[in-house]
């Protein structure tokens, strides 16, 4: 493992243009990220989002892993039920309304991960709680790097549903990436770092108006 140093660029404090702003986070201990096949969108994309995840944490936004637990212990649940189902002492059709139960759990099971999927996750690939001394700040994001496509594209929401700004940046992969499949993450951090500012000062101002 490597250790980022107080000056580096993905440690440093979201300051304004001014230099202004919060205290520079502490010094983290990080595994290096080893090259990636840059012809493999999968690794490319799934790169790219482990380092704003990253950064996430650095700025001060804790990642809610609430909703990826609930969803681990409903596929425990599924998988225990159709375990017993397939190794229990019980023959059909004298179990027929326990095996009933079994097939139908497990169902049930893969149904409310698809409606998990599609209705509450969506494409977000992290969410986080509020920044300290910040409510409201909670964020969404996600990502798109189209099948064939160089260019990502990168959303910030606020998990608040009434607030309805975001922020988007889109840039070419190549910009993150050298041709060896080493990425940069120095790069990849000031576009993360203008976007989280931005949202930053939007709910600032919003704050503001609903005090005035």
């Amino acid at each position: 493992s490597a250790t980022v140093p107080a000056g580096h660029a993905a440690a440093r404090t979201m300051a304004n243009e001014d230099g202004e702003g919060a205290e520079a986070p502490e010094e983290i201990e990080y595994d290096p990220i080893p090259p990636v096949d840059v012809l493999d969108q999968v690794a490319v994309k799934r790169t790219i989002d482990d380092i704003i995840c990253k950064l996430l944490e650095l700025y001060g936004y804790e990642e809610d892993h609430r909703l990826g637990n609930v969803r681990l212990t409903i596929m425990a649940l599924a998988c225990a039920v159709a375990l017993f189902a397939q190794i229990g002492p019980h023959s059909f059709p004298e179990n027929k309304r326990l095996l009933t139960f079994s097939v139908g759990f497990y169902t049930i099971c893969c149904a409310l991960l698809q409606a998990m999927s599609v209705l509450i996750e969506k494409n977000f690939f992290v969410r986080t709680y509020d920044k300290e001394g910040l409510p409201g700040s909670a964020v969404m994001v996600t990502s798109e790097l189209g099948r064939g496509e160089h260019k990502i594209e990168v959303v910030f929401h606020f998990r608040d549903s009434s607030n309805k700004h975001t922020e988007t940046f889109t840039q070419s992969v190549g910009s993150y990436f050298s041709k060896d499949g080493e990425i940069d993450e120095l790069e990849l951090q000031r576009d993360v770092q203008l976007a989280m500012r931005r949202m930053e000062e939007s709910l600032a101002a919003s704050g503001s108006k609903k005090k005035n």
